[in-house]
């Protein structure tokens, strides 16, 4: 596990318990954790890491680009 991982489950609990994309910057929606900081079976998580690996062409349209890739 990695060292901030095992930081935050020590330190933030219930609702404090903010997102670790939230915590990083990786995206401004105030996302509370329900998994306990296993990223890997997160919805969420998954979302963003197809979202990053996608090449989205925003003068086309970031949203149809999306919705065309998740088809």
């Amino acid at each position: 596990m990695k060292p901030y991982i095992k930081y935050l489950k020590k330190n933030y609990h219930g609702t404090s318990r903010l997102c670790l994309h939230s915590i990083v910057g990786n995206t401004i929606v105030p996302k509370i954790c329900i998994l306990n900081y296993e990223c890997s079976h997160c919805a969420f998580d998954q979302w963003l890491d197809n979202l990053e690996g996608a090449e989205i062409n925003r003068e086309k349209g970031v949203l149809r680009d999306v919705l065309l890739k998740a088809a």
